[in-house]
């Protein structure tokens, strides 16, 4: 079934806007939190390779 007219720029414009804010908390928190900064590079390098692979 193919998506509507327009419907895949709505998906990557949604998925951009999600991923944005999370990575815009998730450096708040790393620049916040001195204590666990690896979990945070890694999390923030995982959505980052997430969004390359898209």
């Amino acid at each position: 079934m193919p998506l509507e007219e327009g419907g895949i720029d709505w998906l990557i414009g949604g998925f951009s806007i999600v991923t944005g804010l999370v990575l815009l908390i998730l450096l708040l928190l790393l620049f916040k939190n001195k204590t666990s900064r690896s979990a945070y590079v890694w999390t923030i390098l995982h959505l980052l390779l997430l969004s390359v692979a898209f």
